[in-house]
């Protein structure tokens, strides 16, 4: 599994998917943690979160350069879970999570963040353990239920905008004095 993401992703998700007592339902929106860096912890500890807890529990405090920090994965950060969470749940709760500190483009990050973890568990190979079977197919149904977003419908370009630009410079008598 651990070749199958980049970085310390990989890690912690096998340390995660290896405990049986961590609901699957709970990690598909942990996941995003992997990513949320210190942002989105606001007044919370960094490391926090049952996946923390886990990679505590698998790799001690371990440093190893672009994997793992204190035996968690560099980009990590507590938060992002629970507002990717109310997200899925209802796209229009995006703007009830923006302050001072954290922005609209910092949570569309996240989600697209997400979005690439879940399609990362998707694509990758069929493993025989139920475990990660399950997990895949709760990614694929996870991301059918939510929107990107970066898919948004532009307006079509007007007719001064499909037209060739010439980029002449035109040297008048004023600018060679």
């Amino acid at each position: 599994i651990l070749s199958f993401f980049s970085h310390g992703d990989g890690l912690a998700v096998a340390a995660a998917l290896e405990c049986p007592s961590y609901p699957l339902d709970e990690f598909i929106y942990d996941i995003a943690n992997l990513h949320a860096g210190h942002r989105f912890s606001r007044d919370e500890h960094r490391w926090g979160g049952r996946l923390a807890v886990i990679c505590h529990e698998a790799f001690g405090y371990q440093n190893i350069p672009g994997y793992l920090e204190n035996g968690i994965p560099v980009q990590y950060g507590y938060g992002a879970e629970s507002i990717v969470m109310d997200i899925h749940e209802n796209g229009l709760n995006k703007h009830k999570w923006v302050t001072e500190f954290l922005g609209a483009g910092d949570i569309d990050r996240i989600i697209i963040e997400w979005r690439s973890l879940l399609r990362q568990v998707i694509h990758a190979p069929s493993l025989e353990w139920d475990r990660w079977m399950a997990f895949k197919e709760l990614a694929a149904r996870t991301l059918n239920d939510t929107q990107s977003p970066t898919l948004t419908e532009l307006p079509e370009l007007a007719y001064e905008q499909r037209q060739r630009i010439d980029h002449r410079l035109r040297w008048g008598s004023a600018s060679r004095e």
